[in-house]
């Protein structure tokens, strides 16, 4: 099948704009020049979702956004990977200012997260294989909300390491048990035909890298919008 190229410009540069726009409203002139590149981009990406919705071979399949389940699935990774990754782009910071570590210590000491969910991540295509899936998305994030809770709360309070280390491995456990679950459903809710597309644009969007520059883009759209 022919590559669509023609989408995949468009794509790029809308994203381009858009990511430029809200770099820097510092000043009238700049504010003036973001909200030009942020038109020219939402324009751009309305054209690209025009274009695939019309497009023999599209690099994303409008027509998968029809199905409810699908766009559940998503849209809660998307909420699931602002949370996850805004809470561990923060936290090196606070070790670095408030605890004085190096950032090779301030990046060793995240390591407890990534040990657990590489722990987890068996147990959780488990238990997707033999309890509803809903129930355990739901565990997952109910988990992963009131530990990121607790431990923000206590490092204020305790500057200590080992709490740090306690406590970073509930969120970790909770990210995990709900993404293989939700991976799972998002696959199951389309049809055969269509789940090589959607594993595609699924995987990609579920790289950490992704997630991480999601929750930097949203650090920049609520600086753009405090000069409105």
């Amino acid at each position: 099948m022919p590559f669509d190229i023609l989408g995949s410009i468009l794509f790029s540069i809308s994203l381009a704009f858009i990511v430029f726009s809200l770099d820097r409203v510092e000043t009238p002139e700049e504010k003036l020049l973001s909200l030009i590149l942020l038109a020219v981009g939402i324009i751009l990406l309305l054209g690209f979702i025009m274009w695939e919705a019309h497009s023999s071979n599209p690099l994303l399949k409008i027509s998968l956004f029809k199905n409810r389940s699908f766009i559940a699935g998503n849209s809660s990774l998307l909420l699931t990977f602002i949370m996850q990754y805004g809470f561990i782009y923060i936290i090196p910071y606070f070790f670095e200012n408030h605890w004085m570590m190096s950032a090779s210590v301030a990046g060793e000491a995240m390591l407890p997260i990534t040990v657990a969910m590489i722990c987890m991540a068996p147990l959780s295509g488990i238990l997707a294989d033999h309890f509803k899936i809903h129930i355990i998305c739901t565990v997952g994030m109910l988990i992963t909300a009131v530990s990121i809770f607790i431990l923000c709360y206590g490092l204020t309070i305790k500057n200590s390491m080992i709490y740090w280390i306690i406590c970073s491995i509930t969120p970790g456990i909770g990210c995990c048990l709900f993404q293989t679950p939700n991976m799972k459903q998002i696959m199951d809710s389309v049809s055969a035909e269509n789940r090589g597309n959607c594993f595609g644009n699924t995987f990609y969007s579920n790289k950490h890298r992704r997630g991480f520059w999601r929750s930097y883009h949203w650090c920049y759209l609520f600086n753009f919008l405090r000069y409105f």
